[in-house]
């Protein structure tokens, strides 16, 4: 057995995770720019930096 042999799982596991819920974070930032809300500019701001945090998290 490999050094690294414990540790392989649970992080391909992780990435599986990652990107499955980066997927279903993705769909609802598309949902809420598609839908036509009447939100103002300090909602929707917000909402923008917390769907890059996550993608810069995700990329990383």
């Amino acid at each position: 057995m490999g050094t690294y042999d414990g540790v392989l799982g649970p992080l391909v596991l992780g990435v599986f995770l990652n990107t499955y819920s980066y997927g279903v974070v993705g769909f609802q930032f598309a949902n809420y720019l598609e839908t036509p809300f009447k939100d103002p500019l300090w909602i929707k701001l917000p909402v923008l930096v917390m769907f890059l945090l996550d993608t810069f998290q995700s990329a990383r």
